[in-house]
């Protein structure tokens, strides 16, 4: 939209503000159109004016003064700076306790490795200690039964009364 469009529609507007209701026509007195199609079943709907826009008071009649107001846009902005500054300093602190929560968590992950690799350790040594105890009482048991052959075979062997 050009300048002179919004320059037209605001001396519209304020054509519009400035006629009363009862300037305006009504439904019935409006003339419709010469419609060719008469067959064909149309809808009148009527155009309706957009509401008045409200006008603000004059800037010098409110009660305050300009420098009330500017006196309180800058104790508003020194609250935004200072709650600004803190939720600066909070996500400040908050990222530096995320990390530290990172790097714990690296750490007992490393720990948890170091323990599961010592536990895999352990269960393999006590496998072979089993394996090893398995083959010494095989060997035991080979042992005991050469000892029994020999003393079943000697000459000397006491003989049973």
């Amino acid at each position: 939209m050009d300048d002179s469009s919004l320059l037209t529609m605001e001396e519209d507007r304020a054509h519009i503000a400035t006629v009363s209701e009862d300037e305006c026509e009504s439904e019935e007195d409006m003339v419709r159109p010469y419609n060719r199609r008469s067959s064909l079943p149309t809808t009148f709907v009527p155009s309706r004016l957009p509401p008045p826009i409200p006008s603000l008071p004059p800037f010098s009649s409110l009660d305050q003064t300009k420098e009330d107001v500017i006196e309180h846009m800058r104790q508003e902005i020194a609250t935004l700076r200072r709650t600004s500054a803190e939720a600066v300093s909070t996500s400040i602190r908050l990222s530096e306790q995320l990390a530290n929560a990172n790097l714990e968590v690296s750490r007992s992950r490393e720990v948890v490795r170091d323990l599961e690799d010592m536990l895999q350790d352990e269960a393999k040594k006590r496998k072979d200690a089993e394996r090893q105890k398995e083959m010494e009482a095989e060997r035991r048991r080979a042992a005991e039964l050469a000892l029994n052959n020999i003393a079943l075979r000697s000459p000397n062997r006491p003989r049973p009364t």
